[in-house]
């Protein structure tokens, strides 16, 4: 393969550095989507919304490991039961959450522990 030493460029990065660098990334994905849902949940609020709606296409949640992307899953559908909000995961780059009066009402009736995928 004299072709592949001759080229000129990056050098391949061996796998467990790329792993050691992917997992120190992931670090950083569950304070970047509670601030959208954050921020997504006081623009809806300012503008007199009762949904709003969080986009995390970008951060390639299905590239994760299916473990750690459950995990987030999980903490925020927690914390948005926990608060009184429903929502509903679209796939694992959306996120619906909703808090008007007929939301409301219907958390109620459901009286369910909050699962992964809607609360």
């Amino acid at each position: 393969m004299s072709i592949l030493k001759e080229s000129a460029g990056a050098e391949l990065m061996p796998a467990n550095k790329a792993r050691e660098i992917s997992a120190i990334s992931r670090l950083s994905i569950p304070s970047t989507m509670k601030a959208r849902i954050l921020e997504a949940l006081a623009r809806a609020v300012s503008m007199g919304h009762t949904t709003a709606s969080v986009a995390f296409a970008d951060l390639g949640l299905d590239g994760i490991p299916e473990r750690d992307a459950s995990e987030l899953y999980d903490a925020f559908s927690e914390m948005l039961y926990t608060a009184g909000y429903r929502y509903e995961w679209d796939a694992p780059d959306s996120l619906w959450i909703m808090f008007d009066a007929d939301a409301d009402e219907e958390r109620h009736r459901e009286q369910e522990a909050p699962t992964t995928r809607a609360g």
